[in-house]
């Protein structure tokens, strides 16, 4: 996650959403929240800018940002599974 402030809540939606989210998260690579959050994000700018900027440029950087979302996530991963490793040569060295 960023260094942006997060705070958690009960939400209550249909399960047959949630089976889709979960499903769409698994094909992004991301978590159910990463993916929720994705998909809202990307819902209050199109919202926020009265609809698709369907421009070359407004696509572009549309695009850009969700790549640069993805691509931190990746790397908190990545960072994750490098400690992960790390753990495991320590314990096995013993």
């Amino acid at each position: 996650m960023t260094s942006e402030s997060h705070t958690s809540f009960k939400l209550n939606i249909p399960i047959t959403l949630k089976n889709r989210l979960s499903e769409a998260a698994e094909r992004s690579g991301r978590s159910l929240t990463a993916e929720i959050n994705t998909r809202l994000q990307a819902s209050l700018e199109i919202a926020d800018n009265n609809g698709v900027e369907f421009t070359l440029d407004g696509i572009e950087a549309f695009i850009l940002e969700i790549v640069a979302n993805a691509t931190q996530e990746l790397e908190e991963r990545v960072k994750d599974l490098e400690n992960d490793l790390l753990n495991i040569e320590r314990h096995n060295s013993m």
